[in-house]
């Protein structure tokens, strides 16, 4: 199944509250913790409540209309007040942002704590009318004066405390901080800065960032980007390549504001987040899931994959071409209803139960021979192998199907011609007349038994497990039809080849072990190993027989099956 990237990933850590909320109905779906955290509220309390009721009676018909305003603009930036939990008024910035996903308009804001700056700006306004107040009258209050001086000192002192205290949290930011003054030129270079590329501080400290940092062919675009930001006001964002120390290309996704003091501009603040490995195991995801469609698209039998809720979640061509289903036809269908006759129907529905809550079942993991009913309604046998993973959305069941009609077809004439044979057997013994008679019996005899062995063989070629017959210098004399569509090779790519060639290194030593161990015992029990298929490796368990000509072993028959 393929499967979209949750973006609760990557904003659920960010220390800065992030709230989604349904532009229609003003709902909130989606909140961090950090969101949690600011307001008060439980992550479920959240969910579900409209924007406007986390912000205080007074400013709520003003945020009503700003709600209302964002839905046309591209973005919005406000300063208000937001209500906890437990009733107590907190100032935030928010900075709100439209998003359009699946026809739906959303609304993304990102609340910032600005407690400390109301905080600073209610004290230097104090400290401000204090001042203006004992202007008019410093001749008659000298001593009045010098206390406001006191008290604006303190603030001072205050002032530098806290802005000491911002550059302690900016230096311990678990995320990458930078600073550009307007030429680009670091000014600012956090310590986490320094862990993910491996420069110092002191290395890059008025560098020029784009010289230093980004690739050579992403310049100019990167160029473009930087001007904009300096015009711009408000948060900014995108994700971009830089280049450590080393020269490792790293994939960082940014959140830019440009600071400025009385119109001028003092830097561009960027905020970053390294997610290099989030889309390396992206592309690895991307990489197992061609080639698990490559090996599904070609298989010849048919591969089948159920949900836990009993519904169909994957169906190969081969499964359309067996059961005369497409796939718009059979996803997401009940897969007992639609395929299976209704013998079969009680003892799904139990086993099925069971499979929900362990994953395990009274089928999962064998091989079976069951019925399975076609589009036109015929029914018709197969051969399943079952077995069961644990997926994100829950257990899923996984049936390889082969449509065994033909082999069924040949037993029953193999039996017609061993009952004939017997037949013959007994007639022959109690009926010897004359050599010409007999001479012409034993012809017959010689063309039924020489059929039998077509048939055998044909039978030995479509067996459920794949064989091999390995000689005494470990070369594959012999590979049935089934082993070849199990591991995507041609006959004359395996027959005169080593067999070790198609196991994996990693279960070759343990099974050679196990086939040692196995020589001294009457009945050697199966054999797990990896054997390597054309389109990727294939976890399987093998039965043996030892082969001995003469009295000497002459090499050894596997039979091989899908574990």
């Amino acid at each position: 199944m393929e499967k979209a990237i949750d973006f609760k990933k990557v904003v659920g850590g960010l220390p800065t509250a992030v709230l989604i909320a349904d532009a229609k109905t003003r709902k909130l779906v989606y909140c961090n913790k950090a969101a949690s955290k600011l307001t008060g509220y439980p992550l479920p309390k959240l969910i579900g409540m409209k924007a406007d009721q986390l912000h205080p009676k007074d400013v709520r018909k003003g945020m009503v209309k700003a709600f209302k305003k964002q839905v046309n603009d591209s973005s919005y930036i406000s300063e208000t007040e937001i209500i906890t939990e437990g009733g107590q008024r907190v100032p935030v910035a928010i900075t709100t942002t439209r998003l359009e996903l699946n026809g739906r308009q959303y609304q993304v804001g990102v609340f910032y704590n600005i407690t400390l700056d109301v905080r600073l700006k209610r004290k230097l306004s104090a400290a401000n009318m204090a001042l203006r107040s004992q202007a008019g009258s410093m001749a008659k209050n000298i001593r009045q004066l010098a206390k406001s001086n006191a008290r604006y000192v303190q603030l001072q002192k205050e002032l530098v405390h806290e802005r000491k205290w911002l550059q302690r949290v900016i230096r311990s930011a678990p995320d990458i901080v930078v600073g550009l003054d307007k030429n680009a030129k670091v000014v600012l270079f956090n310590h986490y800065a320094e862990r993910t590329t491996g420069y110092k501080a002191k290395e890059v400290m008025g560098k020029d960032w784009i010289k230093v940092f980004i690739p050579h062919g992403m310049r100019n675009e990167i160029r473009k980007t930087w001007k904009q930001a300096i015009r711009t006001t408000g948060v900014q964002h995108h994700t971009n390549y830089i280049l450590s120390k080393k020269g490792r290309k790293l994939a960082v996704i940014w959140d830019n504001i440009a600071l400025r003091e009385n119109g001028q501009l003092v830097m561009v603040l960027s905020m970053g987040r390294d997610i290099t490995k989030l889309q390396e195991a992206e592309a690895r995801l991307r990489e197992s899931e061609e080639k698990f469609r490559g090996v599904a698209a070609s298989a010849l039998d048919a591969i089948i994959l159920m949900g836990e809720d009993g519904r169909i979640a994957f169906w190969n061509r081969a499964a359309e071409r067996m059961f005369g289903y497409s796939k718009k036809e059979a996803i997401g269908k009940m897969l007992h209803p639609f395929l299976a006759p209704g013998a079969y129907a009680a003892a799904a529905k139990k086993g099925l139960a069971k499979f929900k809550k362990s994953g395990k079942g009274p089928v999962v993991g064998k091989v079976l021979e069951l019925s399975g009913r076609r589009k036109d309604g015929v029914v018709f046998p197969i051969e399943l192998s079952l077995s069961s993973a644990k997926l994100s959305c829950g257990w899923c069941a996984i049936g390889i199907v082969r449509d065994i009609s033909k082999r069924k077809e040949l037993e029953e004439k193999l039996e017609q011609a061993n009952k004939a044979l017997r037949w013959k057997e007994k007639e022959m013994a109690a009926n010897i007349i004359g050599f010409s008679k007999a001479n012409r019996e034993l012809k017959e005899l010689k063309k039924k038994l020489e059929e039998s062995e077509t048939i055998y063989r044909e039978l030995v070629e479509e067996s459920p497990g794949g064989m091999v017959i390995v000689d005494t210098s470990g070369n594959i004399d012999y590979a049935n039809r089934s082993l070849l569509r199990l591991t995507g090779f041609k006959k004359s790519e395996v027959v005169g080849k080593k067999f070790e060639k198609f196991v994996a290194p990693s279960s070759l030593n343990r099974a050679m072990k196990l086939f040692a161990d196995g020589l001294h015992r009457k009945n050697p029990g199966p054999i797990p190993l990896v054997l390597h298929g054309k389109y990727g490796d294939i976890p399987m368990v093998y039965y043996y027989k030892i082969i001995r000509k003469n009295g000497r072993i002459a090499g050894f028959r596997a039979v091989l099956h899908p574990s």
